[in-house]
């Protein structure tokens, strides 16, 4: 136990030697969603699309919110860690790997998440009446901090396996970008799925994406509610399940044929 406290201290501690920058990164992922907010508020309140536009707002205000907190960068870390040979010094430490990149996040995460809750709850009190009213209700909220947290740990698991793709290919970290590019379009971050034709919205519903930042939405608003909510859940714990098996086969047969830059 003593091992992973000295590891969270440490990674604590280069969190608030980063203060800065992780604020900076914050404001950065806000900025995204606030222009597609303007986008899609102005394409509602025009009487288009499935969504009134104080659902509008409000999708894009919880999103800002989960985008934020299931945000992850690991996988760039590990990339660059394998590529240039410093895995190996992550390697012989007695805890796994892993928890080294997890606490990093989580670390940045307790310094940035409670001013942003108590930055949105102040908001959804104050504007109480431009929102919708079904995420004040208490099953909802409940079933989202259950999703939200699936969502993290989803995201943190996909993120690893693309850096697992530094041991075969030198540009892992470009490849890891345009995932990120396919990651706001099938997630909802750039255009609500409910925006999207029923056939898109399907083809996505078989992508990991959509349980990282949408699933936790529609919950607590109530576009999915009862057992339509439960299998969501259930669907991002089968996604966290089969890429925790995908990263683990990819990190036992990367390993085996890894070999240190310049040696």
């Amino acid at each position: 136990m003593n091992k992973y406290l000295h590891l969270w201290n440490a990674s604590w501690a280069r969190a608030l030697a980063y203060r800065g920058d992780i604020f900076l990164w914050t404001f950065a992922e806000v900025a995204m969603p606030l222009v597609s907010l303007a986008v899609w508020f102005s394409v509602s309140s025009a009487g288009a699309g499935p969504f009134t536009p104080a659902d509008t707002l409000t999708y894009y205000l919880v999103l800002m919110f989960v985008y934020s907190f299931t945000d992850v960068w690991n996988g760039f870390f590990l990339s660059r860690d394998i590529l240039d040979g410093a895995v190996v010094r992550l390697l012989v430490r007695p805890v796994p790997i892993f928890w080294e990149y997890a606490l990093r996040n989580l670390s940045a995460k307790a310094i940035r998440m409670p001013a942003m809750l108590v930055a949105f709850s102040i908001i959804f009190v104050l504007a109480r009446n431009l929102i919708t009213p079904a995420i004040f209700e208490p099953l909802h909220i409940l079933l989202f901090a259950i999703s939200l947290v699936g969502g993290l740990a989803l995201a943190f698991w996909f993120d690893l396996c693309f850096a697992m793709l530094a041991f075969w290919f030198e540009d892992a970290i470009q490849i890891r970008e345009y995932k990120e590019v396919v990651f706001n379009l099938a997630a909802g971050v750039l255009i609500p799925l409910a925006f999207m034709p029923q056939a898109v919205q399907s083809f996505f519903a078989w992508l990991p994406f959509r349980y990282i930042i949408s699933a936790p939405i529609e919950i607590l608003m109530g576009q999915v509610s009862g057992a339509g909510a439960v299998q969501l859940i259930l669907a991002q714990a089968a996604w966290i399940v089969a890429t925790v098996v995908v990263l683990r086969l990819l990190w036992i047969h990367g390993i085996k044929r890894y070999a240190v830059p310049g040696q």
